[in-house]
């Protein structure tokens, strides 16, 4: 017996496995209003994986803040907008979206309904933040900057793979590419800063045209796992920040089951079973549920990624290099939570701040100010790599649609 939570219920509809109930109609929501983009899913210019995780849930952020010109969006949605000539007319409107965004009970808290608890932001206003910022970045001269930032961007890309690649061939197989010698040791740094450095191109390639290749990058830091990031870090996280629906705010909650000193060895035996085999289970499950969106291309990718990941440590034990392998896995799984988690405030101490930030309704000027950039050297572009994509964080929440972070910077 597996629970679903379907569009229009407070709760989970439970169903018995082959017998399953009628489909509802797919519904998306602007505005307050119905919209049924069916027939438009697989023509979207992004990719269709963006509309099936968001049946029955509220999308005018993605519509309004995933683009920087929305206003060409405007005869579409005439288009797809649902009239009352609609047979399913009454049951595609706000107030049947799924109230936990489709999500499992535990990520979000008892009594959570996104029918009552979602902010309303005002995007019709001209005059806002986020408006500001669009009408910048659309211009043709500040485009030409952006496509510049872009191939920059892919050519780091693709010169930390090959210093991965070398690290790679001189700590597991002690083959020695470059003129100057890499003991095990001075691995394990160049490790740490290649799967840093991965995460930011992960992150950003997420925010790219589904399925994007570049999106298993995600993966290296061993914390978070692209097969639910789309989902999770796109869809919620970037929709619903320092909201009761935002995912970070339940990252540890199966690790407060644990004592307090248990907790951190508790969460890094977790990943390292997450590594070496629960991630495959974890696709199997979410395959199931994904039928629009193209699987077969994200499994390759996923896959073949995932098994290099696991490939690595093998070898590492088999090489006699245990010690110095779990010492990055260490290393890097602590670094990436630690950037993930400094990226935002979750836990105010100051209620009155946090009150502050409830009567908000330019969602541009939220994101600014419940978002952290990063700084580390100050120097920007390098700080991107050893961030995760966070040196230019704020650009990021407020410009999701953007294909790199040096765009950002």
């Amino acid at each position: 017996c597996i629970k679903t939570e379907s569009a229009g219920s407070n709760v989970a509809v439970e169903k018995k496995s082959g017998s399953p109930p009628p489909k509802q109609r797919d519904f998306w929501v602007v505005d307050g209003e119905g919209y049924d983009f069916s027939k438009f899913v697989d023509r979207h210019p992004g990719g269709p994986g963006w509309f099936e995780p968001t049946v029955g849930r509220d999308i005018s952020v993605l519509v309004y803040g995933y683009h920087k010109d929305p206003s060409m969006l405007e005869p579409l949605l005439k288009k797809y907008k649902m009239t009352k000539d609609d047979p399913d007319y009454e049951f595609c409107q706000y107030d049947n979206i799924k109230p936990k965004l489709g999500m499992p009970d535990f990520a979000t808290p008892p009594g959570y309904d996104a029918r009552k608890d979602v902010t309303k932001w005002d995007f019709k206003s001209k005059d806002t933040l986020l408006v500001a910022v669009q009408n910048v970045v659309k211009q043709p001269e500040f485009q030409k900057k952006v496509k510049w930032a872009n191939f920059c961007f892919d050519f780091t890309c693709l010169m930390v793979c090959a210093l991965y690649i070398i690290n790679n061939l001189a700590f597991l197989f002690d083959i020695q590419v470059l003129p100057f010698e890499i003991s095990t040791w001075a691995s394990v740094p160049l490790y740490v800063f290649c799967r840093a450095a991965f995460g930011s191109f992960g992150h950003y390639y997420l925010h790219a045209k589904a399925p994007h290749p570049g999106f298993v990058l995600f993966d290296a830091g061993y914390g978070p796992t692209c097969a639910t990031a789309v989902d999770a870090h796109c869809l919620i996280h970037h929709v619903y920040t320092h909201s009761d629906a935002d995912v970070k705010n339940t990252l540890f909650c199966g690790m407060w089951a644990l004592p307090p000193l248990w907790r951190p060895v508790g969460f890094t035996l977790n990943k390292l079973c997450m590594l070496i085999s629960g991630t495959f289970f974890q696709l199997r499950e979410i395959s199931a549920r994904i039928s629009k969106f193209d699987m077969f291309m994200t499994k390759w990718y996923y896959v073949a990624f995932r098994g290099m990941l696991v490939a690595e440590l093998f070898l590492a034990v088999y090489a006699g290099k245990t010690v110095p392998f779990l010492t990055q896995f260490f290393i890097t799984l602590w670094y990436t939570i630690f950037l993930i988690l400094s990226g935002h405030d979750f836990l105010y101490e100051d209620d009155e701040q946090d009150e502050s930030l409830k009567s908000i309704t330019d969602w541009g000027v939220y994101q600014v100010k419940t978002a952290y950039d990063f700084k580390l050297t100050g120097f920007k572009h390098f700080d991107m790599l050893l961030s995760a994509g966070l040196s230019s964080h704020r650009a990021h929440h407020i410009a999701p649609y953007q294909a790199s972070g040096f765009a950002n910077i």
